[in-house]
């Protein structure tokens, strides 16, 4: 089974769990590994964040390449992983 299948529902019930609202979820090809890897782009609504530094916390954890992009974001610094 191709890793995309396994990483999707995981990442949406992370961001439910945290009660975090998604706006779009997409996923790519990895560049950056080799084998059945994949990069998730996430937007999450600013208004309805829930926990999203917890979510953040649990995904970084998981990952093999971990980046926030974000103007509003607290916490930029240091969450490249």
């Amino acid at each position: 089974m191709p890793q995309i299948f396994k990483e999707s529902p995981f990442l949406l019930t992370l961001f439910q769990q945290h009660d975090v609202n998604l706006r779009h979820i997409e996923s790519r090809s990895s560049k950056r590994s080799e084998g059945d890897k994949y990069e998730f782009i996430i937007e999450c609504d600013s208004e309805k964040c829930g926990n999203f530094p917890r979510a953040l916390e649990e995904i970084k954890s998981k990952s093999t390449y971990f980046n926030v992009v974000s103007r509003e974001y607290k916490d930029n610094e240091g969450m490249d992983k």
